[in-house]
């Protein structure tokens, strides 16, 4: 496999470059109902070793994968498992698309004062990046408003 660390004791694969993974597998998470599955799939097996490269995209995209997931078939495990990846990518990558997102998965589990606190959050910590959400940021607070 691209990208693995080996246990040179046992012979066992121990940690995954997950970049190099993802770049080589041609991995896509489109939300589309197959990709979803298929990508739940991957990153949950790969969720089981180190990721020893990558390890903010995979928080990413294993949060995203989750998401689709929820927004497909309103499964709240899966909301919830969003919100977890995204909040380990902004807690330990200061990640600004974890953070955006992070304040999207608590709309969809019902937290809009949340949702609200890291929309501010993000409007403060990234203003050239909140200018271009304009429509997102509109309907966020239009669809929370007094929550």
């Amino acid at each position: 496999m691209v990208g693995q660390k080996i246990d040179l004791n046992t012979g066992t694969t121990t940690g995954i470059d997950y970049l190099a993974f993802k770049k080589a597998s041609g991995l896509k998470l489109i939300p589309d109902s197959i990709k979803i599955l298929q990508g739940q799939f991957i990153l949950d097996s790969l969720a089981d070793f180190e990721i020893i490269n990558g390890q903010k995209e995979f928080c990413y995209d294993r949060g995203w994968t989750y998401y689709c997931s929820f927004i497909k078939w309103k499964k709240l495990s899966d909301g919830e498992m969003a919100q977890q990846y995204w909040e380990r990518g902004w807690r330990d990558f200061q990640d600004p698309l974890a953070l955006w997102n992070l304040a999207n998965a608590a709309k969809i589990l019902g937290n809009c004062k949340k949702a609200l606190d890291l929309t501010e959050e993000y409007v403060r910590l990234f203003p050239e990046d909140a200018k271009n959400q304009y429509d997102q940021l509109y309907f966020r607070y239009k669809n929370c408003r007094g929550y």
